[in-house]
């Protein structure tokens, strides 16, 4: 299954490796963030002036703390309409941070000033070195902050890549590749994504980016980065 973090224009990322089928059939809604499934990464406003996350801080998520969990959970539910009553299997596990529970993924969270959860990212330990972002989300009332840009460089690259474990991690180097899926109509994002250093990810990669511009058609490009990481 191909995970795709995402963005959009209110730091709002989701993925296909959470949330499956529905994703292949809204490319077309790219610029709302109301929805789940509404945006593939419409890249972040970093025109806003509201960029006020000086208030918030970056953990790593301790699977065995509930009361922590109970706050995810309540962070993540704000990801659908309040009045949503029948879910997806997929959209259950996303709120349930299921994955993480289980010990698949890693998981950052987004602290506030009061302790509440804002938003929270993933990373799914791959070997060889080579890990996949997925989930990527801030809670509506706090996007147009940053909070997402803060996630993916604190909460990713620094404390999720640092909590992989030694096979996860490149063997000759203190560094850890991280990988991620976008639609490569999604310019803005791909721009943001290439300014934080991430790159096609293979020769195969760069040519699917070119032929998709080229034709102005929707593809899948993979992005990666490599960051270090403490011995």
């Amino acid at each position: 299954m191909i995970a795709v973090a995402s963005l959009a224009q209110s730091d709002y990322y989701h993925s296909t490796e959470a949330f499956s089928s529905p994703m292949r059939t809204t490319r077309k809604r790219q610029e709302s963030s109301s929805s789940l499934f509404g945006g593939i990464l419409g890249g972040e406003n970093n025109t806003s002036n509201n960029n006020n996350n000086s208030d918030v801080r970056i953990e790593l998520f301790d699977p065995s703390d509930t009361n922590t969990l109970s706050k995810l959970q309540d962070c993540r539910r704000t990801a659908f309409d309040a009045t949503k009553q029948n879910f997806l299997n997929s959209e259950t596990d996303f709120i349930n941070a299921k994955s993480a529970v289980e010990g698949k993924n890693l998981c950052a969270i987004a602290i506030g000033s009061k302790g509440e959860i804002i938003g929270s990212a993933d990373l799914t330990p791959k070997l060889k070195g080579v890990n996949t972002i997925t989930n990527v989300f801030v809670r509506p009332d706090r996007r147009g902050e940053g909070i997402g840009k803060l996630l993916m460089e604190e909460g990713i690259e620094s404390v999720l890549a640092n909590a992989l474990p030694k096979e996860n991690k490149l063997l000759e180097s203190n560094e850890a590749v991280l990988s991620l899926d976008v639609y490569t109509q999604n310019t803005p994002a791909i721009t943001m994504y290439q300014k934080m250093g991430y790159e096609p990810s293979s020769p195969i990669h760069s040519g699917t980016l070119a032929v998709a511009n080229a034709l102005n058609s929707n593809l899948v490009v993979s992005l990666s980065k490599k960051v270090s990481i403490d011995p």
